[in-house]
């Protein structure tokens, strides 16, 4: 059985790596396929924070193999400016929406209509004055009343030119949809402001406090009805706003509203009905597809997990007692081309697993010492490092032209064959996040067989040790 799942190259003196020729080493490689299986994990922030991508989704698209994707986002508001004089004299004429696109897509290419409606909010947001707010893929927030919707077009090749264009230093441009939103809603902000130019109470400067005004007036959600592609919203881009127009001496006027630097997330939901996945539903358990596919799909949280068991399992490393592995490569060959308009991720880390198939956070004094026992090739969050010195993390490439994801991951093998010497903790369970695009921020997927995830090492023992 293990000779039919494990197939063994090793020759000796097939290359020495840049060391010098010896003869009493001899240098040798193992290709050992590894085995795998589907995560969905139960925790994938979407929220937007400070010092990274700032995006919100919205749309739904059909996956052939995965199903239907579907995202919407949650968002606070906010004015953006000081209230004018005398606004006790204006009398409010209407209210809109405008969004700004981020040039992020993912789905069809065509230029079709896509249909999202507006809601208020009945459930409070985080307040990022006192906390800081994280939201996941899955988290939802009460909707209130209906306050609009919207069909529209925006061509995405537009949104890929304008990558071009900043990738060769040429300007680019903002694209933009704008709305009218429900009269009614528009006059109970304008009469919250009007209140707040003349308060004598704590209820009537609301609008000028931001503590005060997100529990008023609790954000909003624009939910995907129809479409066939998901977009990326920035809610850093000035363009993105609620303008509130009113007249005042005989003049139409604005007051803005931003929502950057405020509390925003996205929820990304899958249904998985008739997919290749369609079991796919419990978080943090194993899952094997009938086809033997394995996927990464970034914002609904699915992941690949690799064992390194065939490794420390492999027959005749017992009959080693030095080894010094020269490389280790992780590398999954023959990866299925993606349409255009639906790109793989091109960059992900590898994570350990705990037992319940979670990720490993270093929470505890045990855990400190399991990091020391693996010297510094692991950091706090459990990710592989490939110069502990710097703290570098392991990143796992996406080849477009080989149809590949490799990485080297050499010094953490080295330290598991020490701790399999030495009886110790074996870590041997990983998961393949994506972070280009962030997982959070993107539905990116990209698809291969299990049959194709390998572990290939070179490695230098004395020629006296039986390697086979």
């Amino acid at each position: 059985m293990a000779g039919a799942l494990l197939f063994l190259s090793c020759d000796e003196d097939i290359t020495l790596l840049g060391y010098k020729a010896d003869d009493r080493f001899g240098v040798h490689y193992w290709d050992i396929p590894l085995e795998s299986s589907l995560l969905l994990i139960d925790s994938l922030r979407t929220s937007n924070l400070s010092q990274e991508t700032q995006r919100l989704l919205m749309g739904r698209y059909t996956d052939d193999l995965l199903g239907e994707v579907n995202a919407s986002f949650y968002t606070q508001y906010y004015r953006n400016g000081s209230l004018p004089d005398s606004l006790a004299l204006a009398t409010f004429d209407s209210i809109a929406l405008t969004l700004a696109f981020d040039d992020y897509f993912y789905g069809s290419r065509d230029a079709t209509p896509q249909e999202i409606a507006i809601y208020e909010l009945e459930e409070e947001l985080a307040n990022v004055l006192t906390e800081i707010p994280r939201y996941y893929n899955n988290s939802v927030k009460q909707l209130g009343a209906q306050i609009g919707s919207y069909t529209f077009t925006l061509d995405p090749v537009l949104l890929e030119d304008n990558i071009a264009n900043r990738a060769a230093n040429k300007k680019d441009s903002v694209y933009t949809i704008r709305m009218l939103l429900d009269p009614a809603f528009g006059q109970r902000l304008f009469e919250a402001a009007v209140r707040a130019d003349n308060a004598t109470t704590v209820e009537d400067s609301a609008f000028v406090k931001l503590d005060q005004f997100i529990k008023l007036f609790k954000g909003i959600s624009v939910q995907a009805v129809q479409g066939d592609k998901i977009y990326g919203i920035s809610p850093t881009k000035e363009e993105t706003q609620m303008q509130l127009y009113f007249t005042l001496n005989g003049r139409q006027r604005i007051l803005q509203f931003s929502m950057g630097n405020l509390s925003s997330f996205s929820t990304i939901l899958s249904d998985k009905t008739g997919s290749d996945v369609e079991g796919l539903e419990t978080f943090n358990q194993e899952y094997q597809t009938a086809s033997g596919n394995r996927y990464i799909q970034n914002g609904v949280g699915i992941l690949t997990k690799v064992k390194l068991d065939n490794f420390v399992n492999y027959p005749g490393l017992d009959t080693i007692p030095t080894m010094i592995i020269n490389s280790a490569e992780l590398r999954i060959n023959d990866v299925a081309v993606q349409p255009k308009g639906s790109p793989a991720p091109t960059q992900a880390i590898l994570r350990l697993l705990g037992d319940d198939n979670r990720f490993r956070q270093a929470q505890n004094q045990q855990d400190t010492t399991l990091l020391q026992q693996y010297n510094r090739t692991l950091n706090t969050g459990f990710v592989i490092l490939d110069d502990f010195q710097r703290g570098d993390q392991v990143f796992f490439n996406y080849n477009e032209e080989k149809n590949t994801y490799s990485s080297f991951i050499t010094l953490f093998i080295q330290e598991l064959y020490k701790q399999k010497v030495a009886g110790g903790t074996l870590l041997t369970n990983l998961a393949i996040f994506p972070v280009a695009p962030p997982a959070g921020k993107s539905v990116n997927r990209v698809r291969f067989h299990s049959d194709n995830i390998t572990l290939r090492i070179y490695f230098t023992v004395p020629v006296t040790t039986q390697t086979e």
